[in-house]
């Protein structure tokens, strides 16, 4: 046969021996280059262009696949841990496990325990950040078992110097041996900050008028107190427990200025509740 040459879809160039067996599909022998997507070069020596441009690829073969390969490793739970403060979770896990449950080492007692629990896949790809929990670990040895801390505090001025504290309690978020039974509102009224530690709370015990589905509800109105006073809050919940007190461990402050020339109660006017209206005279 005499030399053929042919462009194939405008790539390839085919020298000296050219047979086709099938409309659009050829066989090449000997001498063939060719460029593939700019990624592979094929030198010499056979090759065989099969159907819809595929090729199969007899002998010489080089490719560089830089980034394409990536060994997998093993998947892994991380645990991390920290000592009376919150774990630090650039460093090591504390440790690791490759299945659930898990029981870790022993705790020393007289610590509180803070815990976060991350998963790392094959690729090394690792869950985000998460809210840690905790373990409370009395000299004795006992765990603690808190009640959940309350949300949504709110602080603000009332009517003749007095403070307003709002609040709720999800009871459903703990079992039924750890729910809180009463608040415990800690409060100064000299800008310092409120000690649960060492100070006493106003308790006020649940009702069932004040509770939904679960939720309580707090609406407490202090007594009065100086104008420009500066009020500080910390609202917790309590549980009595054997006689003692377990209280939520929540230490957010809420602050507020108290004025006696604050809010005073509405007048006559007209109140807007859902599709009902109600008329005062």
């Amino acid at each position: 046969m005499a030399t053929y040459t042919n462009d194939i879809i405008g790539k390839n160039t085919a020298k000296k021996e050219f047979r086709e067996y099938l409309p659009g599909h050829c066989r090449v022998n000997n001498e063939f280059t060719e460029d593939l997507l700019g990624k592979n070069r094929v030198n010499m020596d056979r090759f065989t262009e099969d159907l819809l441009g595929h090729f199969g690829i007899e002998q010489i073969y080089s490719e560089n696949l830089t980034g394409r390969f990536h060994v997998l490793g093993t998947a892994l739970f991380e645990l991390y841990r920290g000592v009376d403060s919150e774990p630090d979770l650039s460093s090591a896990p504390w440790e690791t496990f490759t299945s659930s449950p898990h029981e870790t080492a022993a705790l020393a007692a007289g610590h509180t325990y803070y815990f976060v629990l991350r998963y790392r896949d094959a690729h090394g790809i690792v869950t985000g950040a998460q809210e840690s929990w905790k373990h409370e670990i009395t000299a004795g040895g006992d765990e603690v078992n808190r009640p959940s801390e309350p949300v949504d505090v709110v602080l603000e001025p009332a009517a003749s110097g007095a403070v307003r504290v709002r609040a709720n309690y999800n009871s459903n978020q703990d079992s039924s041996t750890c729910q809180a039974e009463k608040w415990a509102i800690f409060i100064t009224d000299n800008g310092s900050n409120p000690d649960p530690d060492n100070d006493t709370p106003t308790e006020i015990t649940f009702s069932n008028e004040d509770q939904i589905g679960g939720v309580v509800f707090l609406d407490w109105t202090s007594s009065a107190y100086g104008n420009g006073a500066t009020i500080k809050v910390i609202a917790r919940v309590r549980r009595s427990d054997s006689g003692s007190d377990v209280d939520s461990d929540n230490t957010v402050i809420s602050t507020t200025t108290a004025s006696t020339a604050g809010p005073s109660q509405p007048g006559a006017g007209s109140v807007l509740i859902g599709q009902n209206r109600t008329e005062q005279q």
